[in-house]
Protein backbone atom coordinates (compact mmCIF):
# COMPACT_ATOMS: atom_id res chain seq x y z
CA UNK A 1 0.00 0.00 0.00
CA UNK A 2 1.62 3.70 -0.84
CA UNK A 3 1.85 6.19 1.77
CA UNK A 4 -1.15 8.42 -0.67
CA UNK A 5 -3.27 5.38 0.34
CA UNK A 6 -2.58 5.10 3.81
CA UNK A 7 -3.09 8.48 4.77
CA UNK A 8 -6.59 8.16 3.33
CA UNK A 9 -7.43 5.41 5.29
CA UNK A 10 -6.23 6.93 8.34
CA UNK A 11 -8.31 9.85 7.73
CA UNK A 12 -11.43 7.26 6.96
CA UNK A 13 -10.86 5.72 10.24
CA UNK A 14 -10.17 9.34 12.01
CA UNK A 15 -13.28 10.36 10.76
CA UNK A 16 -15.25 7.44 11.80
CA UNK A 17 -14.16 7.58 14.89
CA UNK A 18 -14.75 11.76 15.25
CA UNK A 19 -18.51 10.56 13.86
CA UNK A 20 -19.03 7.63 16.84
CA UNK A 21 -17.70 10.45 18.89
CA UNK A 22 -20.30 13.11 18.22
CA UNK A 23 -23.24 10.52 17.95
CA UNK A 24 -21.84 9.74 21.85
CA UNK A 25 -22.07 13.53 22.73
CA UNK A 26 -25.49 13.63 20.71
CA UNK A 27 -26.83 10.77 22.70
CA UNK A 28 -25.41 11.89 26.38
CA UNK A 29 -27.04 15.18 25.59
CA UNK A 30 -30.33 13.75 24.94
CA UNK A 31 -30.76 12.02 27.54
CA UNK A 32 -29.16 13.68 30.33
CA UNK A 33 -29.31 17.49 29.57
CA UNK A 34 -32.13 18.20 32.19
CA UNK A 35 -29.93 16.96 34.74
CA UNK A 36 -27.31 19.28 33.85
CA UNK A 37 -30.07 22.43 33.51
CA UNK A 38 -29.32 25.70 35.64
CA UNK A 39 -33.06 24.93 37.48
CA UNK A 40 -32.96 28.31 39.56
CA UNK A 41 -32.64 30.42 35.99
CA UNK A 42 -35.43 28.30 34.42
CA UNK A 43 -37.90 28.90 37.33
CA UNK A 44 -37.06 32.03 37.52
CA UNK A 45 -37.69 32.76 33.96
CA UNK A 46 -41.23 30.70 33.56
CA UNK A 47 -42.27 32.53 37.13
CA UNK A 48 -41.36 36.48 35.40
CA UNK A 49 -43.54 35.21 32.79
CA UNK A 50 -46.22 33.62 34.29
CA UNK A 51 -46.40 36.92 36.51
CA UNK A 52 -46.68 39.07 33.31
CA UNK A 53 -49.21 36.72 31.89
CA UNK A 54 -51.76 36.33 35.04
CA UNK A 55 -51.08 40.31 35.25
CA UNK A 56 -52.05 40.44 31.71
CA UNK A 57 -55.49 38.52 32.27
CA UNK A 58 -56.41 40.42 35.38
CA UNK A 59 -57.06 43.77 32.91
CA UNK A 60 -59.21 41.37 30.53
CA UNK A 61 -62.53 40.67 30.85
CA UNK A 62 -63.95 36.78 31.03
CA UNK A 63 -65.58 34.54 32.97
CA UNK A 64 -62.47 32.99 34.92
CA UNK A 65 -62.46 34.04 38.55
CA UNK A 66 -58.78 35.64 40.03
CA UNK A 67 -58.74 32.73 42.42
CA UNK A 68 -58.40 29.88 40.06
CA UNK A 69 -55.84 31.83 37.98
CA UNK A 70 -54.23 32.00 40.96
CA UNK A 71 -54.63 27.96 41.86
CA UNK A 72 -52.91 27.22 38.57
CA UNK A 73 -50.14 29.74 38.59
CA UNK A 74 -49.58 28.40 42.51
CA UNK A 75 -49.58 24.34 40.85
CA UNK A 76 -47.18 25.23 37.86
CA UNK A 77 -45.10 26.65 40.63
CA UNK A 78 -44.89 23.65 42.53
CA UNK A 79 -44.38 21.33 39.21
CA UNK A 80 -41.98 23.64 38.64
CA UNK A 81 -40.17 23.64 42.53
CA UNK A 82 -39.73 19.57 42.02
CA UNK A 83 -37.36 20.48 39.27
CA UNK A 84 -34.99 21.66 42.09
CA UNK A 85 -36.30 19.22 44.90
CA UNK A 86 -34.36 16.61 46.53
CA UNK A 87 -36.70 13.55 46.42
CA UNK A 88 -35.97 10.60 44.35
CA UNK A 89 -38.24 12.27 41.11
CA UNK A 90 -36.00 12.88 38.34
CA UNK A 91 -36.09 15.98 36.18
CA UNK A 92 -37.33 14.10 33.04
CA UNK A 93 -40.61 12.63 35.07
CA UNK A 94 -41.05 16.55 35.80
CA UNK A 95 -40.48 17.23 32.60
CA UNK A 96 -42.30 14.04 30.98
CA UNK A 97 -45.45 15.23 33.63
CA UNK A 98 -45.65 18.51 32.39
CA UNK A 99 -46.04 17.34 28.49
CA UNK A 100 -48.67 15.21 29.46
CA UNK A 101 -50.47 17.81 31.24
CA UNK A 102 -49.79 20.02 28.13
CA UNK A 103 -51.81 16.88 26.13
CA UNK A 104 -54.69 16.75 28.45
CA UNK A 105 -55.33 20.32 28.96
CA UNK A 106 -55.06 20.63 25.19
CA UNK A 107 -57.42 17.77 24.63
CA UNK A 108 -59.89 19.38 26.88
CA UNK A 109 -59.47 22.93 25.10
CA UNK A 110 -59.42 21.93 21.75
CA UNK A 111 -61.24 19.09 21.47
CA UNK A 112 -65.00 19.20 22.10
CA UNK A 113 -65.67 15.31 21.93
CA UNK A 114 -66.66 14.40 25.49
CA UNK A 115 -64.06 11.44 25.62
CA UNK A 116 -60.83 14.13 25.23
CA UNK A 117 -62.50 15.49 28.54
CA UNK A 118 -62.05 12.48 30.94
CA UNK A 119 -58.68 10.83 31.54
CA UNK A 120 -58.12 7.18 33.12
CA UNK A 121 -56.56 7.64 36.77
CA UNK A 122 -56.07 4.06 37.24
CA UNK A 123 -53.04 4.09 34.88
CA UNK A 124 -49.27 3.94 36.05
CA UNK A 125 -48.72 6.63 33.79
CA UNK A 126 -50.98 8.80 34.95
CA UNK A 127 -50.35 7.81 38.45
CA UNK A 128 -46.09 8.10 38.48
CA UNK A 129 -46.37 11.49 36.00
CA UNK A 130 -50.01 13.17 37.94
CA UNK A 131 -50.43 11.94 41.27
CA UNK A 132 -46.76 11.64 42.26
CA UNK A 133 -45.69 15.09 40.89
CA UNK A 134 -46.47 18.06 43.43
CA UNK A 135 -48.89 20.43 42.05
CA UNK A 136 -49.91 18.19 38.63
CA UNK A 137 -53.20 17.61 39.95
CA UNK A 138 -53.48 20.19 41.75
CA UNK A 139 -53.27 21.70 38.26
CA UNK A 140 -56.28 19.65 36.29
CA UNK A 141 -58.02 20.62 39.28
CA UNK A 142 -57.50 24.31 39.42
CA UNK A 143 -58.70 24.49 35.06
CA UNK A 144 -61.38 22.70 36.18
CA UNK A 145 -61.34 18.27 36.27
CA UNK A 146 -62.46 16.36 39.02
CA UNK A 147 -61.27 13.17 40.28
CA UNK A 148 -64.22 10.98 40.39
CA UNK A 149 -62.30 7.71 42.60
CA UNK A 150 -65.74 5.50 42.26
CA UNK A 151 -65.37 5.72 38.52
CA UNK A 152 -61.27 6.03 38.16
CA UNK A 153 -61.43 8.66 36.19
CA UNK A 154 -60.74 12.36 35.92
CA UNK A 155 -63.15 14.37 34.32
CA UNK A 156 -63.12 17.86 33.09
CA UNK A 157 -66.79 19.37 34.96
CA UNK A 158 -66.15 22.57 34.63
CA UNK A 159 -65.57 24.20 31.05
CA UNK A 160 -64.39 27.34 30.89
CA UNK A 161 -61.57 28.17 27.99
CA UNK A 162 -60.30 30.89 29.13
CA UNK A 163 -58.69 28.66 32.48
CA UNK A 164 -57.92 25.84 30.05
CA UNK A 165 -55.92 28.34 27.34
CA UNK A 166 -54.35 29.74 30.60
CA UNK A 167 -53.68 26.69 31.75
CA UNK A 168 -52.22 25.28 28.48
CA UNK A 169 -50.18 28.28 27.86
CA UNK A 170 -48.42 28.08 31.01
CA UNK A 171 -47.31 24.66 30.73
CA UNK A 172 -46.05 25.15 27.48
CA UNK A 173 -44.24 28.04 28.40
CA UNK A 174 -42.30 26.05 31.30
CA UNK A 175 -41.65 23.22 28.30
CA UNK A 176 -40.47 25.40 25.99
CA UNK A 177 -38.03 27.48 28.90
CA UNK A 178 -36.98 23.98 29.96
CA UNK A 179 -36.16 22.49 26.43
CA UNK A 180 -34.09 25.73 25.41
CA UNK A 181 -32.48 25.25 28.25
CA UNK A 182 -31.74 21.99 27.43
CA UNK A 183 -30.42 22.78 24.08
CA UNK A 184 -27.73 25.37 25.60
CA UNK A 185 -26.36 22.87 27.86
CA UNK A 186 -23.23 21.17 27.32
CA UNK A 187 -23.15 17.87 29.03
CA UNK A 188 -19.63 16.50 30.41
CA UNK A 189 -18.80 13.57 27.88
CA UNK A 190 -16.87 10.92 30.80
CA UNK A 191 -13.38 10.32 29.31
Amino acid sequence: ISVGKMDMVGEEVCNVSKSKEQKAVTSATSSDAIDFINTNSVIQEISNSLDESIAMSLNMDGSSSVERLLMIRESVQKILNSLNSATNRSRREVYNSLGLLKTFIGNAKDLPDEKYRSIKANSKKFESLIIRIDGAMNLLEATGFQHSYEDKKVQLKRFDPVLLYMAFSFVDLCLNVIDRAINETTVPVPC
